[in-house]
């Protein structure tokens, strides 16, 4: 009968696990005509996806500059060129980027200056006005680290530093965008798989840490694109058009803190 079959229809999508294509075509043999007909028969309801920190954030429509009024910027000499070329300079951000900044130094080095005219900590720098985002860039510099565990629990440290000290803040980890050609293979570390390997670390490290994670390679053509000889002066860093495609970038990919919904069946 078509009441009995549009029960085993409920029963095969109220079920936890998927039902298979077979048993849905059978179920959905019921005489309805169309997903129409067979949706008013169906009680659908709205569930919320949980945020995949581990997954980079998606590309949105692009922020002003005056979003990064309330925001900080720490880290390695990526982010240093950041106050050098004055990338922000239309802004209140605070930037605390040093050359050669890994995440060993990140919790003991001082050399940043402080408000109070002493000098500290990046995390010192970081816990002394409350902001709203922070973004942290690390990797650069540890790519000659053998030993990922050492990597990934340093940076796991820093983070919780900072959600402690600025609860209110969202964290967006920066991962690290590829060299230039011409700097591949300079030594047994700058190659692709390497990067790829402490790239998939910070992926890691924002996962277990449910904070952002921004996939800075997006700002090129596609994955294996190296660092393009004119957005660079070095071969590892931006000069100030590659920080031009950098910002777009950065200004693309925001947590807004938007739900996202699926509809699917009900549970009961």
């Amino acid at each position: 009968m078509k009441i009995s079959k549009f029960f085993s229809l409920m029963l095969c999508l109220s079920l936890a696990s998927a039902c298979s294509a077979s048993q849905y075509t059978q179920a959905r043999q019921t005489g309805y005509q169309n997903d129409h007909e067979l949706r008013n028969h169906v009680k659908l309801c709205h569930f919320a996806i949980p945020q995949s920190y581990g997954e980079p954030v998606p590309r949105s429509e692009a922020v002003e500059n005056s979003y990064f009024d309330d925001a900080a910027f720490a880290g390695d000499s990526r982010i240093a060129g950041i106050a050098e070329l004055y990338v922000l300079a239309d802004t209140t951000a605070r930037i605390y980027g040093s050359v050669s900044l890994d995440v060993s130094k990140a919790t003991m080095r001082t050399v940043f200056p402080l408000d109070n005219g002493g000098m500290g900590t990046m995390i010192d720098a970081l816990a002394q006005t409350p902001v709203q985002k922070i973004y942290l860039s690390f990797g650069l510099n540890e790519l000659g680290w053998y030993v990922m565990d050492i990597f990934k629990e340093d940076y796991i440290d820093i983070v919780n530093q900072i959600k402690a000290l600025q609860p209110q803040a969202q964290i967006y980890l920066l991962d690290v965008y590829n060299f230039s050609k011409s700097r591949e293979f300079e030594n047994d570390y700058t190659n692709l798989d390497k990067l790829k390997l402490i790239n998939d670390t910070i992926k890691e490290v924002a996962a277990e840490t449910q904070v952002n994670l921004i996939h800075s390679n997006s700002m090129f053509e596609s994955e294996d694109t190296y660092l393009p000889d004119e957005w660079t002066s070095d071969g590892y860093h931006l000069n100030k058009e590659g920080f031009s495609h950098w910002l777009t970038m950065i200004k693309e990919h925001v947590n807004k803190g938007e739900i996202l919904y699926e509809t699917k069946p009900c549970a009961d």
